[in-house]
Formats: C-alpha cells, sequence, structure tokens
C-alpha cells in the first residue's frame, strides 16, 4: 500500500513502477483524483515545471479528518494546503509522529507557487499553525532526515513565508530555485548555454513572471545559478551546470 501525501513527480513518480513490479495499491488524496485519472499535466506541475512522471492507477482515496489504521497505529490525516492545495499529512498522536510531506522541513517548506492574491501563503502558515498545535516527537518530512526540533523548524518555515510575502520577487525566485534545482537532480547536468532558454519555456515562470519578474530571462538565469551556488547545492563544471545533492 502506497500513500502519497500529495501527487508532484517527486513523490508519486515511482507508483506506476511500484504497482507493476510489486502489485502495490496506491491510495492518493481525493482532491488529486481526478488530476491522475484524466493524467492532467498541468495541474499535476509536469510540463510546466518540465517535470516528468508515468500515469498510474488510483486505488483508493485519502480524505481529511479520516483516520487510517496501519499495522496496528492509527493515523489522522490532515489537510495541509500550501505547496500543494490538495496536499494531505498524517499523523500518528500515540507514538507522536507527523509525515508532513512538504508541508514542513527542517529548514523550510515546499516551494509556493506565486499568486496574485497570497492565497498559497495564506494556507501554507494556516498548515504551519496546525502542526503547532499538534504534540509531536518527531517529524518524518518529504525531503531530508527526521528531526525532532519541531519548533524551531516552525519558526524557520513561519520566517520563510514572510520574506516570500514581503518581496514578492524573492518568492518567485524562490520557486525558480527550486525547479531548477530538482530538474538537475533528475538530469544530471545541464549546457550553461541552454539555461534561459530552458527557464523561459517553464510554464510556472510565464505565469508568475508578469505579476513578479519584469527581468530578461538571461538575468534571472545568472542570478539564480549564482544563489544556487551560495548554497552549495550546484556548481558549474566544463560549461555545465550540476547539482551537488543526491537524487
Amino acid at each position: 500500500m502506497v500513500l502519497n501525501t500529495h501527487c508532484h513527480s517527486d513523490h508519486m513518480g515511482g507508483n506506476a513502477r511500484l504497482q507493476r513490479e510489486y502489485g502495490a495499491q496506491v491510495w492518493v488524496p481525493e482532491a488529486e483524483a481526478p488530476h491522475i485519472q484524466s493524467w492532467d499535466q498541468a495541474a499535476l506541475w509536469l510540463d510546466d515545471a518540465g517535470q516528468q512522471a508515468e500515469p498510474f492507477r488510483v486505488d483508493g482515496l485519502l480524505r481529511p479528518g479520516e483516520t487510517l489504521l496501519l499495522g496496528q497505529t492509527e493515523w489522522q490525516v490532515l489537510a495541509a494546503p500550501g505547496h500543494r492545495m490538495e496536499a494531505l499529512m498524517f499523523y500518528a498522536p500515540e507514538f507522536r509522529i507527523l509525515i508532513s510531506g512538504d508541508a514542513l522541513w527542517q529548514n523550510g517548506l515546499g516551494a509556493v507557487l506565486p499568486d496574485a492574491d497570497l492565497a498559497g501563503l495564506a494556507a501554507a502558515q494556516a498548515t504551519l499553525e496546525l502542526i503547532a498545535a499538534l504534540d509531536i516527537d518527531w517529524v518524518i518530512p518529504g525531503h531530508g532526515a527526521p528531526f525532532a526540533n519541531v519548533a524551531q523548524a516552525l519558526q524557520t518555515a513561519s520566517r520563510r513565508l514572510l520574506q516570500w510575502r514581503d518581496n514578492p520577487q524573492r518568492w518567485a525566485l524562490s520557486l525558480l530555485k527550486s525547479l531548477l534545482l530538482f530538474n538537475l537532480l533528475e538530469m544530471g547536468s545541464m549546457p550553461l548555454v541552454q539555461l534561459p532558454d530552458y527557464l523561459g519555456r517553464l510554464s510556472l515562470l510565464q505565469q508568475s513572471s508578469h505579476i513578479l519578474l519584469q527581468r530578461p530571462v538571461a538575468e534571472l538565469a545568472q542570478q539564480v545559478v549564482t544563489e544556487l551556488e551560495q548554497m552549495r547545492v550546484v556548481r558549474r563544471y566544463g560549461g555545465r551546470l550540476l547539482p551537488l545533492l543526491r537524487a
């Protein structure tokens, strides 16, 4: 049984293979099911983000407010909008464990799609407040190692949301850096000369550029690479851009 917190490619991209090779039953958030059943690549951030995944069968639906019995442990299904409006989390009160998906990481949270009315930021903040109200000893995030200092992680994530709200260009650049780094992990490397054209073709950038980024794509590409280098997650070598993280 495979449970998806949400249906971005890095969380559901292996579902079809798990079904094919192991006969796995794949359950997704109820709100994601129509996107999967029609394989809506725009809704799934696939074509728009320059990513890919293999279509799969939906075997079951996960609904906020329900409780799952997995083994001998009860898990509460919690809504977690923000990074993905359809997203869920799983919380085991008995063991005080939260599977947070991309709603909370140790050093932040998943990218939030820039919008004019700030609905994504408000939803992400409400999810953080929900997490803060839970009795948690350990968080198992969608990326990175499990962690116990929940209060510090919540403070870091909330600060990030405030920075995005106060600086829309920084918000959009953060999304662009996340997309580029993720796609580099999949591709392995990219010729630097192709980077501006590549970024310019991403629909998610086009959707936010008329609101947030009135700048040439080549200039944006240079800034994105520089900032990722400063974070020590990419490097330039032989005319190519390479990720320094493991996929």
